[in-house]
């Protein structure tokens, strides 16, 4: 976790072909009052990932 991007970074130093990597998270969120109306201010998760040099052709 990467408190200054409010993001987690999981960087991959090789990715060779035929392999499979996953990532489980879990976050513990804050404790919130019954009261508070929660949903819908919560964002979206977003995902964004990039493979730099890599093409799926192989060219």
């Amino acid at each position: 976790y990467v408190p200054e991007k409010n993001a987690l970074v999981w960087t991959i130093k090789s990715f060779p072909g035929g392999k499979e990597y996953v990532l489980r998270c879990h976050f513990n969120l804050p404790s919130v009052d019954a009261e508070d109306d929660v949903k819908g201010k919560m964002p979206p998760i977003k995902v964004k990932f990039e493979i730099p040099y890599f093409t799926v052709s192989g060219i």
